[in-house]
C-alpha cells in the first residue's frame, strides 16, 4: 500500500516556521497568494528573519508568481 503525502494549503499570516516545523518529511505545502516571512531574532545587534528548513519538502506557490518569501 502506497503511504499518502500529506499537502498542507497555508494562507498569508499564518507561521510559516511553525508550519514547516510540524510538517513530515515529504510533505507539500502550498502557499496562497501573498508575502510569507520566517521567524526572526536579535543576532549581532541586528535583526534577522530566516525560515528554518530541516527535512525534506516541498514548498510551492498556488498561483506561480503570486506567493512571495520575503527575508526582509
Amino acid at each position: 500500500m502506497a503511504r499518502r503525502l500529506a499537502v498542507i494549503n497555508v494562507q498569508p499570516g499564518a507561521n510559516l516556521q511553525a508550519v514547516v516545523d510540524t510538517a513530515n518529511a515529504g510533505a507539500t505545502i502550498v502557499l496562497a497568494d501573498g508575502t510569507y516571512t520566517g521567524s526572526g531574532t536579535l543576532q549581532y545587534g541586528q535583526s534577522v528573519t530566516w525560515l528554518d528548513i530541516n527535512k525534506d519538502i516541498t514548498i510551492r506557490a498556488l498561483n506561480a508568481g503570486r506567493a512571495v518569501l520575503d527575508g526582509e
